[in-house]
């Protein structure tokens, strides 16, 4: 049970951390480029 839940906060952990570095490079890319472009 511990272990379960270590490793899904383990995983919860990397997917913010993901999400966060994701958030950053799309808002530098719509500051470099037109605002809405993918």
């Amino acid at each position: 049970m511990i272990q379960i839940a270590m490793s899904f906060s383990e995983v919860l952990t990397i997917q913010q951390t993901h999400f966060y570095l994701v958030s950053i490079y799309q808002m530098e890319k719509s500051c470099s480029r037109v605002p809405g472009s993918i």
